[in-house]
This record gives structure tokens, sequence and C-alpha cells, in this order.
């Protein structure tokens, strides 16, 4: 009998079943167009600027970025209890930049966020870093989404920043470790990054973390029927390589 090549581990429940393609971000949230994707192996061969994907080979996808990484029913459950929510406030914030580009000039914009559901919008983010880290052990933040209900999220051992994106080069970062040869600290982390914002998951964060992004950590302390206003000052950064938090700009990177 030939054997599913989309069966596997569900990102979320954990069990082994058929995979459905899960996008990332969803499909709503400006991720339903056809996209190239690269392999990272020729990219580090070319010689090109790391913003420049020129003469490189790629893969076309007809469905958008995204994985096959989650079973049905749990790829059904996070999109009706926080697909949603997550993209509706993605629609307004990118639409809000599409017809203001000149605010991505600034360092910091402030963005007011009304009528929106952190804790959904939280939940979607961790479901897509579940999706990207589906090899690595994220302890107790499967359960977190799993039960939407739920609000027990270890604050010391994960911190979830965003940033507006400003850049080139979308991004999908798998749990890495990066070393600071100058504090001697390392920080765990993985990242995505794509119109209109980026997020940052931040794994065992401690003081000498540099921090990058605004910190929406506290979403996770909201009801998940508790609407809110919230005003959030977000960082303009420059995404113009696919490594993990460099927010250089070319003028930088050509130095």
């Amino acid at each position: 009998m030939k054997l599913d090549k989309h069966m596997g581990e569900c990102a979320i429940c954990g069990k082994m079943k058929k995979l459905t393609f899960e996008h990332i971000p969803p499909k709503a949230a400006f991720n339903g167009s056809k996209t190239k994707q690269y392999n990272i192996s020729d990219y580090f061969k070319s010689e090109n600027m790391p913003w420049d994907f020129t003469g490189l080979k790629y893969k076309q996808s007809q469905k958008g970025n995204g994985f096959y990484s989650l079973c049905r029913e749990c790829n059904n459950n996070t999109g009706a209890w926080y697909g949603k929510d997550y993209c509706d406030f993605i629609t307004k914030l990118g639409n809000s930049i599409i017809q203001q580009r000149a605010l991505l000039q600034s360092q910091v914009v402030q963005i007011d966020a009304t009528d929106i559901y952190p804790l959904r919008i939280l939940k979607q983010i961790i479901s897509m870093f579940l999706s990207l880290n589906r090899d690595f052990d994220l302890p107790g933040l499967k359960e977190f989404v799993l039960d939407k209900n739920s609000k027990s999220f270890d604050k010391n051992k994960y911190k979830i920043c965003i940033y507006l994106f400003k850049g080139t080069v979308i991004k999908f970062v798998p749990f890495c470790v990066l070393g600071n040869i100058k504090t001697f600290s390392i920080t765990k982390v993985s990242e995505i990054a794509d119109f209109p914002i980026g997020m940052i998951l931040y794994i065992d964060p401690n003081d000498n973390t540099k921090i990058e992004g605004t910190d929406i950590t506290e979403f996770s302390s909201f009801n998940y029927d508790e609407k809110q206003n919230i005003l959030l000052p977000l960082y303009c950064k420059d995404v113009n390589t696919p490594f993990p938090c460099d927010f250089r700009t070319k003028s930088e990177i050509m130095k």
C-alpha cells in the first residue's frame, strides 16, 4: 500500500495523521498569492546581495507560503477559534500601511488597534510558530493553543514580540541560538516575517536578552471573548536578509 506523503505528526495535537496545508501567515492575511521558494543552500552560494534572488533556482508555490504541518481538525479549529480575528487585525494594519507608505519611514508607529481579541491574536501567532517548529519541543505551547480558553502561558519561558515589516525578504526561521561574543550570552529565537508584520518568539529570555519589537506577551492575560482597544507602538524594522533578528538597512549591509 502506498503511504500518503503528507502523513506525519501534527504540530499542535501531536497525533500521527494526514497533514493539511497550513498557510503561514493565514491566507486572508496577505498570503493568498503565488510565491517563489528558494533553496537556502543555493542562496548561500550566491554572490548576490542578501535581498537579490536573481538567477537562483526556486519552486513555485501556488498556495502561498506555508507547510503541511497540521491535521485537519487542528487546522479547522485554529482557523475558527483564532484565524479570523488575527486576519481582521492584520488586514486593517496592512491596508493602513498600503495607504500610508510614509509610516514605515518612522522609527515607531502608534497603531490604534480597535475591537481586537488579544488572546486570539496571540494564539494564532503561537500556532504558526508551532507549525514552523514541528521538530522542536516547545513545552506548554501546544496545550495553550489546544484549549481556546486557556490563559496558562509561561511568561518566564517565552516572549512574543511583533514589529512592522519594512523590507524585501520574507523570513521563516525555526528555532535557533544566537551568540553574542561581547556579553557572552545566547538568545534562543524563532522568527516569522512577512508583510505587514514580523513576529519573534523568544525562548528562555533573560536579563541579557536584547528584545526586538513590541512585546505582546501580555495578550495572554485576556479572556478568549474579551475585546479590547489597544494603542500599540510598533517598531519599523528593515528585513533584507533571511537571518534571525537581522534588521540592518541595505546601506549598512553594503558597507
